[in-house]
């Protein structure tokens, strides 16, 4: 006889192949999260994914046990409320890391066929106007001190 997996059983990969209700969850919500960061997800990204997925299948588990039981522990609930807290922290920083794979940095073969720049840059200091002089700031600073007063 093959025992259930529950919330606090240890989730061995080989466990969860695909052929079972926790594997074929993990599965969607590994390619919800993809799908989510663009199809392509950096290591980080994947590491992520990961983690929220096992995350998310024990949250569902305890779900699930919360609603065979109708009894929720003291360590139930403490248990419970740190995975979602921890599923959300992991979701922000999925999200801050969202297209980071499409921002790489250029690979070398890349910068050697881009197009030379122009080497006439322009001159980045403008002394066609006087705006920049020393007396010019004094209308915005005479506001400033009535303020301050």
């Amino acid at each position: 006889m093959t025992r259930r997996a529950g919330p606090y059983s240890r989730l061995d990969l080989p466990t969860f192949n695909g052929r079972t209700k926790e594997g074929a969850f993990l599965r969607g919500v590994r390619a919800e999260l993809v799908n989510h960061v663009g199809g392509k997800p950096s290591p980080t990204q994947a590491a992520l994914i990961e983690a929220a997925a096992q995350l998310r299948l024990r949250i569902s588990m305890m779900d699930r046990k919360f609603g065979e039981t109708r009894e929720q522990s003291d360590h139930d609930s403490r248990t419970y409320l740190a995975w979602v807290g921890a599923l959300g922290r992991l979701m922000t920083r999925l999200d801050g890391l969202k297209g980071a794979a499409a921002t790489r940095p250029p690979t070398l073969a890349e910068l050697f066929a881009a197009p030379r720049a122009s080497k006439a840059a322009p001159d980045p200091i403008d002394d066609d106007d006087d705006t920049d002089a020393p007396g010019d700031d004094a209308g915005a600073l005479a506001g400033f001190s009535e303020a301050a007063e």
